[in-house]
Parts: structure tokens; C-alpha cells; sequence
């Protein structure tokens, strides 16, 4: 994740090591990666931040205790000494850009008989609270999650949809839906179905019937929307072969290629002037040529 201030990142540790993990920092220009916090975070693959703080999880499906999140303040990167604990299952973490709620999903715990939910945690006073925002009823509706036009949409377990948070039974249909993004009002997420990988956009929190702006993405992997355009990632068939496009806002397309020939490319992230991008680099799980890359944006 990036913005104005600096950009914010992850890595699972060396080889098959479970808890090795790390939340990096690099922040000013030029910048160099610092360790925020200790490096025994365990698969650290949700990451979310706020004004004032970083906030980091394991991506998990088993039922097991939110232990593992943990929440460091921007200006010294101390860890938040009152962060509340105690959902399950986590899978998606989100901060409205400008705010200082975070909201995820807590997919509840089967032995300890709690229930799916979205929560918030609320900023004041330096601190955050817990705040439950909303029970979602349905049984399937749990994954990632944005917050656009006011409302709360999450993917299906089987990532086959986009739901309401507040009305399970409001869905948008899609096809393996690896990444959600949104400018504010609009969102737009990726498809890495077999038969037709893609990008999609629906405006105003999906009111409407979702846009299929036909791009062709080979295995594509991360997305980024604001004001300007719509930005992805894709690895392509070999590992040198991803690519970054971009689809300028407003407009259906087509695509433009920004790089290509590029190693496994993942996540995006956008801010005012640049393209933030993380790439595997190397073959096989536990490649340790991983690099964090920047470009400028199109204007």
C-alpha cells in the first residue's frame, strides 16, 4: 500500500518458515526499507492503513483466533498497546481513503460458536475501539471488502460474487474474483476465470449492472482505482511475461500497457504521482528475489 507519505509492505520470510514474516516501511524520497515492528508475523497477507496507523494479518481460513493482527502507529511505528483482539478467520482488511476506521470480515468460529460479521474498529484519541459495524446473516457472504457509495460489499467464500453487507440477497455475479478496488463511489475487481480472465467495473457501490471492459489478463493478480484511471497487475503465462495496464476512469477502455516483461508482478498500489508494484522474482514458493517497484503514473 502507498501513499503521499510512503509505501507499506509485506514478505512471508525465507523458505516454508511459518512465522518469519515482516511489515516493511519505506518512507521519504529517496527511501530505504525499514522493519516495522519484529519479523515473527505469520503469513502476513492483509495489510490496511490509516492517517495515523498500519494495521497487518495472516490470511487465514482455519478456525483460529485474530491473534496474529497487530496495529503500529505511522509517526514512530510502536505497536498500538490498546489493539483489540478476537475475531476469526480473517480474510479482508479495508480503511476508506481519508479516514481512520479500518473495517474486516471475521468469518466467526465454529467451536467457539460465534458468527460471520464485518467489523470496525474506530479511531479517537490516539487509540482504537472495537465496534461491531454489521452481522452479515448470509452463510456464503464473507471475502474481501470495500466500502463505496456509503455501502459495505464483500466477496463470496467461493469468490463467485459480490455482496451487500446489509442485504446478502443484493449480489453482482462474477467468476473468481482474486482482488476488489475502489475509488470511493465505483468499484472494480479482477477475474482470473479460465475461459475469460478480465476486469470488471460497477458504479455506485453496484446499483448498477457491472461494465465488463474486456480486457484479456493473463493470471491477473492486483488492482488499483482512483480519480484517474483503473490499474492492474497480471503475471502472464511465463515469469517474465507481467505486465501493468491501466484503463483511463470514465471510460471503457481499451486497455494500455504501462510495462511489460516483467517478474510475476502482484500487488498495486496508487497514489498522486506514482505506481507501486510488488514482484515474486524468482521460480517456485519461498523465492527470496522479490522486489518492491515504482513507476510514474499516467496522466
Amino acid at each position: 500500500m502507498a501513499d503521499e507519505d510512503g509505501v507499506y509492505f509485506t514478505t512471508l520470510g525465507p523458505g516454508t518458515t511459518t512465522n518469519s514474516g515482516a511489515l516493511m516501511a519505506c518512507e521519504g524520497s529517496p527511501c530505504t526499507a525499514t522493519l516495522v515492528g519484529d519479523a515473527t508475523l505469520e503469513s502476513p497477507k492483509l495489510l490496511a492503513m490509516t492517517p495515523d496507523a498500519l494495521f497487518v494479518a495472516p490470511e487465514i481460513s482455519t478456525d483460529a483466533p485474530f491473534a496474529s493482527m497487530r496495529g503500529y502507529k505511522r509517526i514512530d511505528h510502536l505497536a498500538l498497546s490498546t489493539f483489540p483482539f478476537g475475531a476469526y478467520s480473517p480474510f479482508g482488511l479495508f480503511s476508506p481513503v481519508g479516514t481512520k476506521d479500518l473495517y474486516f470480515v471475521d468469518r466467526g468460529s465454529a467451536s467457539a460458536g460465534t458468527g460471520k460479521s464485518i467489523a470496525k474498529l474506530v479511531a479517537g484519541a490516539g487509540t482504537y475501539s472495537f465496534s461491531p459495524y454489521v452481522t452479515v446473516q448470509n452463510a456464503n457472504a464473507y471475502g474481501r471488502i470495500v466500502l463505496a457509495s456509503g455501502k459495505v460489499l464483500t466477496t463470496s467464500p467461493t469468490l463467485d460474487a459480490i455482496y451487500e453487507a446489509t442485504n446478502p440477497n443484493a449480489r453482482v455475479q462474477g467468476h473468481q474474483i482474486v482482488d476488489l478496488a475502489t475509488d470511493g463511489t465505483d468499484i472494480a475487481w479482477l477475474s482470473t476465470h479460465s475461459l475469460a480472465p478480465s476486469v470488471w467495473r460497477c458504479a455506485a457501490g453496484c446499483s448498477v449492472a457491472p461494465v465488463n471492459l474486456g480486457a484479456s489478463a493473463v493470471q491477473p493478480r492486483g488492482i488499483a482505482f482512483d480519480a484517474t484511471g483503473i490499474y492492474w497487475t497480471s503475471e502472464g503465462a511465463t515469469q517474465q511475461s507481467g505486465r501493468i495496464e491501466w484503463i483511463r476512469a470514465g471510460t471503457n477502455g481499451p486497455p494500455t500497457v504501462i510495462a511489460e516483461k516483467l517478474p510475476q508482478p502482484q500487488r498495486i498500489a496508487v497514489t498522486k504521482k506514482f505506481l507501486y508494484f510488488t514482484t515474486f522474482g524468482g521460480p517456485g514458493v519461498g523465492a527470496t528475489q522479490g522486489t518492491v517497484r515504482r513507476l510514474a503514473k499516467p496522466l
